[in-house]
């Protein structure tokens, strides 16, 4: 492998991290329960994030010989580590909102069956009512 396509494609994976980095970043800054009206497209720029980084990992584990440069492996493997740590980090939050909207969902259906009970036919609705011709 030539030493300056792997110098540019070491520039490229790391831009692609930053990326990346910067996703997880946008959403733990804006709260994971706050977020929510944001979710379809924070799924679509994390896709497309994952995807480059894959693409460029491959491209790079593909065409560098092993021992060729481990001084950047050990900066790419803690990269990784920091980025899999914000991912738990997201997935902790995610769990927390999850629970706290099924409190929430619960205390709901209460308050419904609740004002049901006070309704003439316990949420029914109204009583169908027939036309007498003798009246």
């Amino acid at each position: 492998m030539q030493e300056s396509n792997f110098i540019a494609r070491k520039k490229e994976l790391l831009a692609v991290l930053d990326d990346f980095a910067r996703v997880q970043d946008e959403q733990r800054q804006s709260g994971v329960g706050q977020g929510l009206p944001k979710l379809m497209e924070w799924r679509g720029k994390r896709a497309r994030a994952f995807g480059c980084l894959k693409q460029s990992l491959d491209s790079i584990l593909e065409n560098c010989p092993i021992g060729y440069d481990d001084d950047f492996m050990g900066v790419l493997r803690q990269r990784i580590q920091t980025l899999l740590e914000g991912e738990q980090a997201l997935a902790r939050d995610a769990r927390n909102v999850r629970s706290m909207l099924a409190t929430k969902l619960g205390e709901l259906r209460n308050g419904k069956k609740a004002l049901q009970g006070y309704s003439v036919n316990h949420g029914a609705g109204p009583q169908p009512r027939f036309l007498s011709s003798r009246t």
